[in-house]
């Protein structure tokens, strides 16, 4: 595969793909197509030449499975989480990995297969594939929930499920926000009817990502810097030791190289229940004082200490769905070819309608043999 550099040993590393392999463009791409049960298009999946991707099934008898479909590599002991030197015994890929050792899941006891790209299984078999940095399961475990309450499901029912906008795994972070506020407000002295303000707002919020939530965005800061301060100390200790933690230009490199990934919540989580003294970010002299850190910059409060007041979430998450030429074209003419924005509910992630900006489902699609007249089908979606 294509060469990504050097390390400091002067080792170099080249990226390996299962697709840039001769033998998987020769695999079958039509065998789908002939498929007439969940068996045999199970055995299609496994056979055809693609990247890799989930894939869900159903047939006339109402059987239902689950695989990945697309070319998979036969990785030996490797995970294909670091740089392994194909040098050594044992290390290079042993070709394809057959059939009977992929992933499968039929029939459930649930009756209901679900994916939102959280990690579908924790054998060490389906561990062994890799990890292609699997999402955190808060969507997945909405969209089963919502699966498990239906019955005899109509299309109707499947668009409320991909159109559901409440977000649960931003419930703790909406309590610690309320309980942080609360100190924050009853210490506000002459400021405190700003603070009861917003208090009033964060209390009354549903839990749903609507477009006139006037709590989910700054919930969502709220957890974006607690999630930061709470990740500082390791970005200190694996990124610049040699830095001051207490510098400012610390703060901004930090902000530079940290991401918060998919399992930082887990992380943040436990940090909060069990609050260890040694992980606890220096800056602050509690993991309360950290929150009230995070809240101050989630609700944007000013020098005299006062917050910002509280905008809709739809402001924020208005569509931005733009011509390809309309960046190259006077401003004037650009607001003939791009869609007008408009101001939606959803979010980014943890829930079924995941909608940004300039992201969110590709496509939405319900259809029903027999009665596709109640069929739908939305793209883009998001």
């Amino acid at each position: 595969g294509p060469v990504l550099g050097s390390s400091p040993s002067g080792a170099v590393h080249a990226v390996a793909w299962a697709m840039a392999r001769p033998a998987a463009l020769a695999a079958h791409s039509t065998a789908l197509e002939n498929a007439t049960n969940i068996t045999s298009a199970v055995a299609a999946a496994h056979s055809t030449a693609r990247p890799v991707q989930n894939f869900v099934v159903g047939d006339r008898s109402g059987a239902i499975a689950w695989t990945l479909i697309g070319v998979l590599p036969d990785r030996g002991s490797g995970t294909g989480e670091f740089a392994e030197d194909w040098s050594l015994p044992g290390a290079p890929w042993r070709g394809f990995l057959p059939p009977h050792r992929r992933p499968v899941v039929i029939n459930p006891a649930s009756g209901r297969i679900w994916t939102a790209n959280q990690r579908i299984l924790g054998s060490p078999a389906y561990l062994a594939l890799g990890d292609g940095g699997w999402d955190l399961g808060a969507r997945a475990a909405r969209i089963r929930d919502d699966l498990l309450r239906l019955t005899n499901a109509t299309p109707a029912d499947m668009l409320a499920v991909q159109l559901d906008d409440a977000i649960p795994m931003l419930a703790p972070w909406h309590a610690r926000m309320v309980s942080t506020v609360e100190s924050m407000a009853a210490s506000a002295g002459s400021m405190a009817p700003g603070w009861s303000n917003v208090l009033a707002r964060l209390r009354a919020w549903d839990g749903r990502a609507s477009s006139d939530s006037l709590a989910l965005p700054a919930v969502a800061r709220f957890r974006r810097h607690a999630l930061n301060l709470l990740h500082e100390p390791v970005a200190w200790a694996v990124g610049q030791p040699a830095h001051n933690p207490g510098s400012d230009d610390v703060h901004v490199y930090f902000h530079y190289q940290f991401r918060p990934g998919p399992q930082a919540e887990r992380v943040a989580e436990k940090l909060l229940r069990d609050r260890p003294a040694h992980l606890l970010n220096p800056r602050h002299a509690t993991y309360d004082a950290l929150l009230a850190e995070a809240a101050r910059r989630a609700l944007l409060v000013s020098s005299n200490g006062m917050p910002a007041a509280l905008r809709p979430w739809g402001e924020l998450n208005r569509t931005a769905i733009r011509h390809p030429l309309s960046a190259a074209m006077p401003s004037w003419i650009s607001r003939w070819l791009d869609v007008e924005p408009e101001p939606q509910p959803g979010f980014h992630y943890g829930l079924p309608r995941v909608a940004g900006p300039d992201f969110g489902a590709s496509q939405r699609f319900g259809i029903e043999p027999g009665r596709e007249s109640d069929a739908y089908l939305h793209t883009p979606a998001g």
